[in-house]
């Protein structure tokens, strides 16, 4: 007994049209979680810079109140590339932070600003300590380059940047 065409049974299983949606649904898929590993890993090396500062900036706290006379011939922007134009007693602090032959090199392309401000008591520009100072507000700066992923430009740099702020009694 044999079936006329209509009346045979359809057989079961996917199209090739199903299976090629399936793969595209897949690939947009496996794009999505690409692009999102790419957000978050350039998010965690940022805040693992961001902690490397902390206690680079607790160190330089240290060192001028160490040396208060520095305070006076300080102010500058330091990168690698003018390490020795910084004041002796910063040099070695700076080196860490910004030498590409240190171990890690905590700020690659990166640059350190350091402003002296007004005197507090007196609100002229900070002096040499005596003891009739009020102190001397300082700003540092830490700022480099990272690189940023965005969807439309691709792989591109950003400039970061950290401040703290401090007052130093002279």
């Amino acid at each position: 007994m044999s079936l006329r065409p209509t009346e045979r049974r359809r057989e079961r299983g996917f199209t090739l049209v199903n299976v090629m949606a399936a793969i595209l649904l897949f690939c947009f898929g496996m794009l999505a979680l690409g692009m999102a590993y790419s957000r978050f890993t350039a998010a965690a090396s940022q805040n693992q810079t961001l902690v490397q500062l902390a206690p680079l900036s607790n160190a330089f706290s240290g060192l001028v109140q160490a040396n208060p006379a520095v305070v006076t011939g300080m102010a500058g922007t330091y990168s690698a590339a003018n390490l020795g134009s910084a004041p002796a007693p910063l040099q070695g602090w700076l080196t860490v932070v910004l030498a590409p032959t240190s171990t890690p090199t905590v700020l690659p392309d990166g640059a350190v600003t350091i402003a002296t401000g007004n005197d507090a008591a007196s609100g002229s520009t900070c002096s040499a300590p005596s003891a009739s100072d009020g102190g001397c507000s300082v700003t540092l700066t830490f700022s480099w380059s990272q690189s940023s992923t965005s969807a439309s430009s691709g792989a591109s740099r950003v400039t970061r940047s950290q401040t703290f702020y401090y007052h130093f009694p002279l």
